[in-house]
């Protein structure tokens, strides 16, 4: 199955996107803003990510989808908002970001027959 170590790629990175974002948060400037709303999200967040990148680990199909729906989502809102409101030369960035976020997706779809719903511990 090493055509589908794209997955556990995508997994690694998250952990590593997850190791960021706790480092910005406990950041002094940050962490004297934070209020319990702010907290509940990120820890919501958190929680959530973990749990998609866990099963990105173990090829499963509903974190593959998860985390497709969230990439392509967000290139899809860079995409339209840079065509309607960023400047020329600053819009081929933000096109050439939001096409590697879609990424995620081909690799699912192209993937797709290799994943899993469910193994041994329901990950």
């Amino acid at each position: 199955m090493p055509e589908t170590y794209i997955f556990r790629i995508f997994g690694f990175l998250t952990f590593v996107f997850e190791v960021g974002f706790i480092y910005m948060l406990t950041r002094p400037r940050v962490w004297e803003d934070l209020d319990l709303e702010a907290l509940v999200r990120s820890a919501i967040f958190l929680v959530i990510s973990t749990a998609v990148a866990t099963g990105l680990m173990f090829f499963r199909k509903w974190a593959a989808i998860l985390l497709s729906l969230a990439t392509a989502t967000y290139s899809i809102w860079l995409i339209i908002g840079s065509i309607l409101a960023v400047p020329f030369p600053y819009i081929f960035i933000n096109i050439f970001v939001g096409v590697m976020l879609l990424i995620p997706l081909f690799a699912t779809i192209s993937h797709w027959r290799s994943l899993q719903w469910s193994g041994k511990y329901y990950l």
